[in-house]
C-alpha cells in the first residue's frame, strides 16, 4: 500500500545551481511535423527516444551529451542545428558516410467526427524503413579515455555492445544507467539482458514487453511500465505498485513525446531529490516523482509534437 510521499514535489524547475551531466546514446531523428491547420510541414526538429531526452535534459538545465553517429546529409545538419541552439554537448555527434539519419514524418489531421488523428512514418519518397547507425566499440573506448567528467546519468534506448561498454565503465564511476528498451527479441535478448545487469532504472512499454519473468531476479532495479491511458506500473524491492494516469490540463492534441517529457523528468526529480541508488528510494517517493513526471507528459499532449512544450 501507498502512503503520502515524503519528497516536497510540487513543480519542476527548470534551473540548476550546479549543472548535473547526462550522457546517452540511442535513436535520434529529424522528425518532420505538419500540424492540424497546415497543409506541409509546419517544424522539423530533433526527435527521437534519446534525442528528445537529451534535448529536454538541456532545457532543464542539464549538460547533455548525445552520443550519436549521423550521416553528412543536409538533414542531419538540421539536427546539429537544432541542438547547437538548445545548447547540447555535440563533441561526440558524429556525422561521417557510415552513419544514419532518420527521418519521421508527422502528419496532424482532425477526423470527420472532430476527433484528433494522426500519421506517422517516413517522408513521402522514402523507404518505410527507420534507418539506424549504432556507435561503434571504438568509439566508446574513445569517450572512456577522453571523457574526464563522470556523467550523472546515462540513458540508452537501445542495447548494443558500444552502450553496454560505457554502462559498465560509467556506472563503475558513480553514474545512474537508465535504459529504456524498445522491446526484447531473439537478436537482440543478449545485449538486453547485459544493460539491464548494469542498469538502475529500466523503463519499457507495456505493449512491447509483456514477458516480465526476466526483471524478477533484480530487486535492486526499478522497473517502469507504461500502459498508455491506465498510466503506468513499477517494480521496486521486488514489487509492483501502479500509479493512474493524470487527467488532461487541455485539449488532447497529440500524444508523441509524452513518454520521453516522464522520463526525463523523472529522472531530473530522482536526481535532484540525491537519490542515486534505487535500494534508497521508497515506494512512496517512487510513486510520486512518477507521478510528476506523468504530469510534464500529460501537459505536452495539450501541444502539437513531441517537444511541443518547449516551442510554445
Amino acid at each position: 500500500m501507498l502512503h503520502h510521499s515524503k519528497l516536497q514535489i510540487e513543480h519542476v524547475n527548470v534551473g540548476m545551481e550546479e549543472k548535473k551531466i547526462v550522457l546517452g546514446s540511442g535513436m535520434v531523428t529529424l522528425d518532420q511535423l505538419q500540424k492540424f491547420a497546415d497543409d506541409t510541414v509546419s517544424e522539423e526538429y530533433v526527435g527521437g527516444t534519446l534525442g528528445n531526452i537529451m534535448m529536454i535534459m538541456a532545457h532543464y538545465g542539464w549538460h547533455a551529451m548525445p552520443v550519436t553517429r549521423l550521416d553528412v546529409s543536409a538533414d542531419s545538419e538540421k539536427i546539429v542545428d537544432d541542438m547547437k541552439a538548445s545548447g547540447l554537448d555535440l563533441r561526440y555527434v558524429i556525422r561521417e558516410e557510415g552513419g544514419k539519419t532518420p527521418v519521421i514524418f508527422q502528419r496532424n489531421y482532425t477526423k470527420r467526427d472532430g476527433s484528433k488523428g494522426k500519421s506517422i512514418g517516413a517522408p513521402e519518397g522514402r523507404s518505410r524503413f527507420i534507418p539506424f547507425s549504432a556507435i561503434t566499440k571504438k568509439t566508446a573506448q574513445t569517450i572512456m579515455e577522453e571523457l574526464n567528467e563522470v556523467p550523472d546519468v546515462l540513458v540508452f534506448d537501445r542495447a548494443y555492445p558500444a552502450y553496454i561498454d560505457l554502462a559498465k565503465h560509467f556506472k563503475e564511476k558513480g553514474a545512474l544507467v537508465y535504459f529504456e528498451p524498445e522491446g526484447i527479441s531473439p537478436v537482440n535478448q543478449k545485449n538486453v539482458e547485459k544493460l539491464i545487469a548494469l542498469s538502475d532504472v529500466v523503463k519499457y512499454s507495456g505493449k512491447r514487453i509483456k514477458d516480465t519473468t526476466l526483471f524478477e531476479k533484480y530487486t535492486d532495479t526499478l522497473f517502469i511500465e507504461t500502459r498508455s491511458e491506465e498510466g503506468l506500473r513499477f517494480r521496486l524491492h521486488g514489487t509492483w505498485y501502479a500509479v493512474s494516469a493524470p487527467e488532461l490540463p487541455g485539449e488532447f492534441m497529440d500524444e508523441e513525446g509524452a513518454g520521453d517529457w516522464t522520463s526525463a523528468t523523472f529522472i531530473h526529480l530522482l536526481t535532484a531529490h540525491g537519490v542515486r541508488h534505487m535500494a534508497d528510494l521508497s515506494a512512496d517517493d517512487c510513486a510520486a516523482l512518477l507521478a510528476q513526471a506523468q504530469k510534464k507528459g500529460a501537459e505536452n499532449c495539450c501541444r502539437e509534437g513531441a517537444r511541443g512544450l518547449m516551442r510554445s
